[in-house]
């Protein structure tokens, strides 16, 4: 398993407070060991053994650190009659960020003046609300000429997560080579909509518009969804 970057973390964490009642944590520094706990986080959404690189569904190319700045999305949203659309939320958002090799780990945070150690706590993932479906495939951004693995996890019976308002998720991730030691840098974030029509057993096709903090556009994305898991 591969880290992700420390900031889907906060996003992660954010989106199962948001999609399942569940009290998130605010990590303070961005360390490879947060990541990991944040890929960890994302993985858990899906069912056991099931990773869209590894099934073939996803042939997004892996880049390297150089290659940045990275962009990824994330989004609330609900599915009726067979479309996604993204709803306004916090964290229905993009970002991009850049990647740099370090040689030794990112110091860890500290959180009173003498300098002791805080270690983000450990959060187990809140069940989840069954039967859910699972929509796999990749999207490629216009702009920024990156393709990387999206999803969309829903409920199937359309109804909210417990405790939410939305009863989808859509999120999509570029595929980083990351070094062993790497400080990572967000350079531009904003909101996202996201819509994804004609959702059936074969995937599903749509977009993402990612925005500025000014309304002007960032980037386009196109969703290529092409493979569902049912878990009941």
């Amino acid at each position: 398993m591969r880290p992700a970057i420390a900031f889907i973390m906060v996003a992660a964490i954010g989106v199962l407070a948001a999609c399942h009642g569940y009290q998130p944590f605010t990590p303070v520094a961005q360390t490879p060991q947060a990541s990991a706990m944040a890929d960890m986080q994302l993985r858990s959404l899906l069912p056991p053994g099931i990773d869209p690189r590894a099934s073939g569904v996803c042939s997004a190319p892996t880049y390297k650190p150089a290659a940045g700045p990275f962009i990824l999305f994330i989004a609330n949203g609900n599915v009726k009659r067979g479309k996604f659309k993204s709803g306004a939320s916090p964290l229905t958002l993009w970002v991009a960020f850049r990647i740099k090799k370090a040689t030794k780990p990112t110091p860890p945070p500290t959180t009173s003046p003498s300098g002791s150690p805080s270690t983000p706590p450990s959060p187990t993932p809140p069940p989840q609300d069954k039967p859910v479906y699972f929509y796999l495939g990749q999207y490629t951004l216009a702009k920024s000429k990156q393709t990387g693995c999206a999803f969309v996890f829903a409920t199937q019976s359309g109804k909210p997560f417990t405790g939410s308002k939305y009863g989808a998720l859509a999120f999509g991730e570029p595929l980083i080579a990351f070094p062993k030691y790497y400080k990572e840098k967000v350079v531009a974030h904003g909101p996202v909509t996201v819509t994804i029509s004609k959702l059936s057993a074969t995937g599903g096709k749509g977009s993402a518009t990612l925005k500025l903090g000014n309304g002007s556009t960032f980037d386009t994305a196109t969703v290529n969804l092409t493979y569902r898991i049912s878990e009941p």
